[in-house]
This record gives C-alpha cells, structure tokens and sequence, in this order.
C-alpha cells in the first residue's frame, strides 16, 4: 500500500510537522482540526483495514492511554501508552493509572455506583429529571452543567399547499413563533438545568450566539394576543389547522403536546401524528416528497454542530443555505442572499469578535424570515463521584475529561 497522497495542499516538511493550505481564508478551520477525524495517524494504521476487527485488535493510540481488552457492549479497559510523552503534550497530565469502562449499565444503577464510591465518572449517561431534582435539592456540587450547542425547534413547511400555502405567509409563521409556550418545554425537557429558552439558530456556545428575541413574550410563555392577531392579519381570524408529526420517543410525545397545547391558546389546531423514532429523519423528514405534499405543516427537529465552538458554519450552511442544489436538511430550500453574504465573511473574518458579530447577523437575518421557531438549548449535565479531583468539561465530547483527573480515597 502506498504511503504518499497527490493531495496537493497537505505538505510534511519535517516529522512533526504538518502544513495545510486551504484554497480559501477560514477563520473556523482551527476549530474543524479539533475534530478526532482530523489527528494524525501514523503509517503503521495502512496495514489493517479501517474499523475491521484487526485494526480494533491493532489499535495504534496517540495520547496517554491505549486499549488493553475490549468486549464489546461490555467493557473497554484502556492503560498508559508506553509511546506517549508528556513533554509532548500539554494539554493532558494523564494522573490516573488505567481506566476501566463499563457499558449498558441502567441509569439508576450508575448514579447508586457514582454514589456509593463503585464508580468514578459517567460517559453519555442522561441523568433523569428526578434524580437531577433531588441531587439540586441536595446542593451536590459534583453536579456540572456544559452547552453542547445543541437546539430543538420546529421546522416550518413553507412548500406546500395546505391551507392555500399559509405557511407561505411570513405573518403566519410569525405567529407560530408568538404562540409557542417555551418555558412550559424547558419544564417538560427538566428544567432550566437541563434547557434554556432559545430564540434564534445557534445553540448555547457557538461563536455567534447571542441574547436577541425578535418574537418577545412574558417569561417565554408566548403572546398569545400577538398570535392571533397576525393570523387575523393573514387571513385566519378563525384560526388554522396545521400536521405535526413527532417522534414516539421518550418525553418526545409530552413535548409535542405541550406544544400543541400553547398552540391550541392561540387558535391554531395541530394534529399530532406519531412516528417511530428510527424512521423520523431517514423515511419522513428527509423525504422530499413529504415536504412537497404537505405530509406536515410543522415539525419538532434538532440539531448539534459538528464541532465546538467556532461552529456555526455548521449550523447555518446544512439547514438555511440553498445553491441549487437541494441539502438533506434544508428541508424547503430556504435561502437568503445577505445572510449568505455576511456568513461568507464571518468565515473569513480574521479575530473572534468580528466573526461572533457576523454570525450574530446571521442569526436575526434568518430569523426575521421565520422559517424556523427556536424552542430550547439543551445543556448537558454531568456528574462524578466524590472521589474524583480536578473535574473538568471536555468540549468536544461534552463529558468529564478522564485525562486530567485524580482520585482522592
């Protein structure tokens, strides 16, 4: 197998060194290198193939721990990796000796582990509403909380016909974005713990978010009257009846009813259709047929960008950008020239505040077309034994950070 590339802007002038040059400015692409998929691999990984059995067997790690057995859907025990130096690497102190992981393990019984000193740390465990509730109560300061920048919303079909093209009219989606309750969601996700109200594209932590409320209410619990009277405006003086589907998922249901219910105060009807979680995005939403046809008015989505912070290119691009070609998750193939415009130099803009105040134009841009209306951003909470010190978020994966922490029995 060859060890060369004719990738023409990848240059290794030295063994440490590797020099990238792009076809165009981009401000962000820093942030895109802290992705795992963009870390050097050393050549020894062109022996196996990619993600096969003897690749996972000949596991080549580059921080400070390496795999030493692997069962899976059960267990990942990873040890010091003799290759590594901490010279090398400042950002990791590599304090513990080995790690063991543990999969499939009910929630209950990993907080009574975390509790009881058995376990140390959790990786991608939900902590249930009620548990967080009685830990809050508690005043448990091993509770943190970190944004993945992570938002929910509801996707508007401006596309089709259902009720001769309403959806088509800005002061009716305007009005969904009045009539919408959204504290009543943060209390049904778990509270301001775990959910924010949201009032544009861009989650909690991207560069680019910024406080704004072009569609302001009391509280966030909507303006009903406001509602109202843009669909009187519009042409629905009696109101107007719309499709949601939703995902039969976890609270997904109690979401969507509560969502039918804010909705229902300001005279718009919604008939809730139920649809299996596997299927929502990759038969229904992503069907373009769907949209066309009118299969739902609106519909609960969400989304995560890809990396962390200077990441909002990866909100904007996929979801409200449309150059002829229709995008997986441009549902209407919305599209706004200025807003692409101002997007096109924030990725060029040369310093953080330049391209937080470029995105942030973007964000009041599109949502003064309302295609969209921000319910919440959805904050993770993590927790860990008394027993770990010097807890620390890790951005990119939104967990506990293994490689700097220490264990005091």
């Amino acid at each position: 197998m060859s060890e060369s590339n004719d990738i023409t802007g990848i240059e290794t002038p030295d063994d440490e060194t590797i020099v990238i040059k792009l076809t165009q400015r981009a401000g962000d692409f820093i942030f895109m290198l802290s992705l795992p998929t963009s870390a050097p691999a050393p050549v020894e990984v062109l022996d196996y193939l990619p993600d096969s059995p003897d690749y996972r067997t000949n596991f080549i790690a580059s921080g400070p721990y390496t795999p030493a057995a692997y069962t899976p859907d059960s267990s990942l025990q990873l040890v010091r990796n003799p290759a590594w130096s901490a010279e090398t690497d400042p950002l990791r102190k590599a304090y513990v000796d080995e790690i063991q992981l543990t999969f499939g393990l009910p929630v209950d019984a990993i907080m009574q582990q975390l509790q009881s000193g058995d376990g140390d740390m959790t990786y991608d465990v939900t902590i249930p509403p009620a548990v967080l509730q009685l830990l809050k109560a508690q005043g448990d300061e091993k509770l943190v909380t970190v944004s993945s920048g992570n938002t929910n919303f509801i996707f508007i079909n401006t596309v089709s016909e259902n009720n001769n093209g309403a959806l088509q009219d800005i002061r009716v989606r305007r009005a969904l974005n009045y009539a919408v309750d959204k504290a009543a969601v943060v209390q049904q996700q778990g509270g301001p713990e775990v959910a924010q109200p949201i009032h544009g594209i861009f989650g909690v932590g991207v560069l680019g978010y910024h406080e704004f409320n072009l569609y302001p209410s009391e509280g966030d619990k909507g303006n009903i009257e406001k509602a109202k009277a843009l669909l009187a405006e519009a042409g629905y003086p009696d109101g107007i009846t719309l499709k949601m589907p939703y995902r039969n998922k976890g609270i997904e249901p109690t979401i969507a009813q509560t969502i039918q219910a804010s909705m229902a105060a300001a005279g718009i009807t919604l008939e809730l259709t139920p649809v299996a979680p596997a299927d929502y995005y990759s038969k229904f939403m992503t069907n373009p047929v769907n949209t066309k046809e009118g299969t739902q008015d609106i519909a609960p989505v969400g989304w995560t960008p890809d990396w962390a912070g200077g990441a909002a290119r990866s909100v904007f691009q996929p979801q409200f950008t449309f150059n002829g070609t229709h995008q997986t998750y441009n549902y209407t193939d919305y599209n706004n020239e200025k807003a692409n415009e101002l997007a096109d130099q924030a990725i060029n803009a040369p310093t953080a505040e330049e391209v937080g105040n470029l995105w942030g134009q973007v964000d009041e841009l599109v949502m003064a077309d309302a295609p969209v209306v921000p319910l919440i951003a959805n904050l993770i909470v993590l927790y860990h034994g008394a027993a770990v010190q010097n807890f620390q978020p890790y951005s990119i994966g939104v967990r506990g950070d293994w490689t700097n922490v220490w264990l005091q029995r």
